[in-house]
């Protein structure tokens, strides 16, 4: 593909896609699971973290632009590292 072209990997529909403007080459590997590799560089990978038994997950190595959408039903952290909604937050000021 051209550069500047645009492609798309539809998940199921048009909002459940992954969205691609060309800048190098795309590479998608399904070995284990699936990655996305732009150029040299592994950009996501969705499948397990290689233990026996895992959940799925989804491993983003590059920012995310959610293109003015929100992220939802994100719960209350448990472990420090983990993101807080709003609420908990409101909550938490003293």
């Amino acid at each position: 593909m051209d550069p500047g072209k645009i492609f798309n990997v539809l998940l199921g529909n048009l909002l459940n896609r992954l969205h691609f403007t060309l800048r190098a080459p795309v590479t998608l590997e399904t070995t284990h699971g699936f990655l996305v590799i732009v150029g040299d560089k592994q950009v996501c990978r969705i499948g397990t973290n290689d233990i026996i038994g895992s959940a799925p997950v989804i491993f983003v190595m590059t920012d995310i632009w959610m293109n003015d959408n929100r992220i939802v039903q994100l719960p209350e952290p448990f472990y420090p590292h983990e993101a807080a909604n709003k609420r908990y937050v409101d909550n938490r000021i003293v």
